[in-house]
């Protein structure tokens, strides 16, 4: 299976798509595949921290320059509710698009309201309502979601500073 969806996001990737890859329990070696990396020594491997956003060059907190657009990738650790909701509030005024991802749905909920107590007009709507997305929707509303969030930062959308929080 790692061989097809290895495939897949190659080909993802040559016609010109962007893919971000979520794993809290990714290996080294298995990490160095999909990056199309040697492994490396356990040593190493080792002293890479916890979490950590890996992009074709390695671990990086930096900002990055991919096919012309510009990426900021900021990891912060330990992070409240409502300091999530003032770093994406502050990103999405100066016009960025922002993605904030939490690892539960109560923890994405509780961004959600800090991030509406912002500016609910920062928020992605779905049906003219500010809306998150998560799996606890049901599959046909999750389409709608899908859609909704394309429509607001997809390649195709209006550039304006936007925040879409998701599990």
């Amino acid at each position: 299976m790692t061989e097809v969806q290895n495939n897949l996001l190659q080909s993802h990737l040559a016609i010109g798509g962007y893919a971000v890859l979520m794993s809290a329990t990714l290996g080294a070696s298995a990490r160095s595949r999909w990056l199309g990396q040697p492994i490396g020594k356990l040593s190493a491997d080792n002293a890479v921290p916890y979490p950590a956003v890996w992009t074709g060059s390695g671990p990086s907190e930096n900002k990055s320059d991919t096919k012309g657009k510009k990426v900021s990738i900021k990891v912060v650790r330990d992070w409240s509710a409502r300091q999530a909701a003032t770093l994406a509030a502050e990103a999405a005024l100066q016009g960025a698009r922002v993605l904030v991802i939490r690892n539960t749905v109560d923890r994405e909920q509780d961004t959600f309201e800090a991030c509406v107590e912002h500016g609910a007009d920062l928020m992605f709507h779905a049906g003219g309502i500010p809306m998150l997305h998560h799996s606890r929707f049901t599959a046909p509303d999750r389409l709608l979601l899908d859609r909704a969030v394309e429509a607001h930062i997809g390649k195709d959308s209006r550039m304006a500073g936007r925040i879409v929080i998701g599990t």
